[in-house]
């Protein structure tokens, strides 16, 4: 016995001492993936100082699909359950396809013996493998990271707040919130106060974490809540969970997570102390699915963490300031808003019963009128916003009544600063359509616009 170990450890030393002569022909190009050789039945070549390589044994080894059209004798790899671009290449032509995007090519597609041959490096990039040469070894080594598990080592530990506060959940390190942040003005900016957005992003894979408020109240059942919300009827939903603080909610799950760009593995609806209701959704991209166990464990973790915050959204009647102007809004009345370097808008809804329509309506500011009124019918209504004397414009028939397909529009400017209000609305009812123009009618610019 102890001889056989001998003569075992000698021939094991021979081989590393030998390196990979030893192994293999000296000229062979050998190929890793994560420390795994992909083996082909014709070997890749090196042509113009570029490696070439057997596209279907690449793409399949990366779980990519590959279709051959042999009328126009092209390639065309489908990313499968990774994110990513098809990839659509022709023999001998030194153009191919990432998706809409026409790139050029070292080395143009080849036949031989069979195969269809491309350039190692534009292939394994464009999958999103890093390529490595070793020139000495004539090694070909690729690092593919979705094979990493995207949640490797991590737990729910770090707690994020949703909604401007609204209630905070548990996350993994590393998890960023793309929201937007407090306006700093005594009310939440747009995607604070109605949604946010938290990514974990780790070698090329996404969980995401989206909530967002429905401005809508609860009937009491959230079951029925989930129904008239039209979540899916598919769902599986667990038992109500009750929390500090008045917050209850359901959590459900799909019952098989497919494959897609976007992968929905579970979220919760929630019913907060004043009745009113939002949702949490978590999902994972394409690369994750991967490690889709681990995802899913995680899911159900950072779900159950949920718990109450300290914010609640102001829904009395009072007077906020937006960006350049002020409005009143009545009671249960919410704003958000959204912004860019162009232009600014403001959305108004009202809070309403779950399964019912919201009244609401949004203003936009900027240099350029992005309402032409040939659009939509003039009407006779006339009001007097911002110092000027406006016709509203609307779909609404003479003698007909204000119902859930209504909309109106105006449009106030140039202004004296030579910009412009476009106010559309929504307003369900005539009573609510009542209460939105002297809403309009309160608008005013702030000192520093006026």
């Amino acid at each position: 016995m102890k001889k056989i170990l001998c003569l075992l450890l000698a021939l094991t030393c021979l081989l590393l001492c030998a390196g990979p002569a030893a192994l293999a022909a000296p000229d062979k190009i050998r190929v890793f993936l994560d420390g795994e050789e992909i083996l082909f039945d014709v070997d890749p070549f090196i042509e113009n100082g570029r490696t070439l390589v057997p596209v279907r044994a690449i793409a399949e080894a990366l779980g990519c699909l590959v279709d051959w059209y042999p009328e126009s004798n092209m390639a065309v790899i489908s990313p499968g359950r990774r994110a990513g671009a098809t990839l659509a290449m022709a023999l001998g032509s030194d153009m191919a396809y990432v998706g809409d995007e026409l790139v050029a090519l070292d080395v143009p597609p080849r036949l031989v013996g069979g195969r269809t041959f491309v350039p190692l490096r534009f292939l394994g990039e464009s999958l999103g493998l890093e390529v490595e040469w070793d020139g000495n070894a004539r090694f070909v080594l690729l690092s593919d990271p979705v094979r990493i598990p995207l949640l490797e080592g991590k737990t729910a530990s770090e707690a994020f707040p949703l909604l401007n506060g609204r209630f905070l959940v548990n996350m993994p390190v590393g998890t960023q919130n793309t929201s937007f942040a407090d306006a700093g003005d005594g009310e939440a900016d747009s995607s604070a106060d109605n949604e946010t957005q938290l990514f974990l992003f780790e070698r090329s894979q996404t969980l995401m974490l989206y909530a967002t408020s429905l401005l809508r109240t609860s009937t009491g059942d959230l079951r029925e809540d989930a129904r008239l919300a039209q979540l899916d009827e598919t769902y599986r939903y667990a038992d109500v969970k009750t929390v500090g603080g008045g917050l209850s909610y359901l959590i459900f799950t799909p019952q098989t997570p497919a494959p897609a760009a976007q992968i929905l593995l579970g979220g919760a609806l929630l019913r907060f102390a004043d009745n009113t209701l939002a949702i949490a959704a978590v999902s994972i991209d394409a690369n994750a699915y991967t490690h889709l166990e681990s995802c899913v464990n995680m899911t159900a973790a950072i779900l159950n963490s949920i718990r109450v915050g300290s914010y609640t959204p102001n829904t009395d009647a009072r007077t906020v300031s937006f960006y350049d102007c002020s409005i009143r809004l009545e009671k249960d009345y919410v704003y958000y808003r959204e912004s860019s370097a162009d232009y600014s808008v403001i959305y108004v809804q009202k809070i309403v019963p779950i399964g019912q329509e919201a009244p609401g309506f949004g203003i936009y500011s900027g240099f350029a009128p992005t309402f032409n009124t040939g659009e939509l019918p003039e009407t006779n209504l006339t009001d007097t916003l911002l110092g000027q004397s406006v016709k509203w414009h609307g779909n609404l028939a003479d003698g007909a009544a204000i119902d859930a397909t209504t909309r109106f529009e105006v449009l106030v400017g140039p202004l004296a600063d030579d910009s412009y209000k476009h106010g559309f609305v929504q307003p369900r009812s005539a009573r609510d359509w009542s209460t939105i123009r002297q809403m309009f009618r309160s608008i005013k610019l702030l000192p520093s616009a006026a």
